[in-house]
């Protein structure tokens, strides 16, 4: 809940620096324009556009080929695309680095917010305090770059590059990966504490 806050802080933060909002409304803009002008609809599901007739389907086509490379719809959909990707990965990096590798520097024991409130902490997994650099890897390697970053990459290319079924079995794969971790490790451990070789303790 913490690393989400700081991630909604920081993210709020940046789309307000960067104009994330005017790309996007410029973006609509495009869109509603080109529906407009020729009366048609760009986010029709797929059984929308197979009840086309034939005459329709290539109008749709001819048109939105037009859109695809209209300069003006492709620096915005850039722009949209391009802050969407780097709004979220600071929010996301603040948010495990503040919360994950800062706060456990500060109240020291390898220990976050949480787990001072449940009187956990982190330890190497021979049970030898933890240092600095293995806390790094852990929330820096781990928990941001492959337990958050590459799913939130997978989902924005997702969304704007219709990469569903792939994307979709990566994530799958990764949740799996997951579990199995959880079930077969002794300590159950998840992937950030065997990348750190540190585990939780009371």
């Amino acid at each position: 809940i913490l690393t989400l806050i700081v991630a909604t802080g920081v993210m709020a933060l940046v789309s307000v620096i960067t104009r994330y909002d005017d790309y996007n409304s410029q973006m609509e803009e495009l869109y509603t324009r080109y529906e407009e002008e020729y009366d048609i609809k760009f986010d029709m599901s797929l059984e929308e556009y197979e009840k086309l007739s034939e005459e329709e389907m290539k109008k749709y086509e001819e048109i939105f080929e037009k859109f695809s490379k209209d300069e003006e719809v492709i620096y915005s959909y850039n722009m949209v695309f391009n802050l969407t990707l780097l709004i979220v990965t600071l929010g996301c990096l603040f948010g495990v680095l503040v919360v994950e590798f800062v706060a456990p520097l500060i109240l020291k024991n390898g220990q976050t917010i949480g787990k001072k409130v449940f009187n956990l902490c982190l330890v190497k997994n021979n049970g030898v305090k933890l240092n600095t650099m293995m806390l790094f890897v852990r929330s820096f390697l781990g928990k941001f770059t492959i337990e958050t970053m590459i799913p939130v990459y997978i989902i924005v290319l997702i969304v704007f590059c219709n990469a569903g079924a792939v994307g979709t079995i990566v994530l799958i794969l990764i949740l799996l990966v997951q579990i199995v971790l959880v079930f077969k490790t002794e300590n159950k451990c998840l992937i950030h504490d065997l990348m750190a070789g540190t585990v939780v303790v009371d």
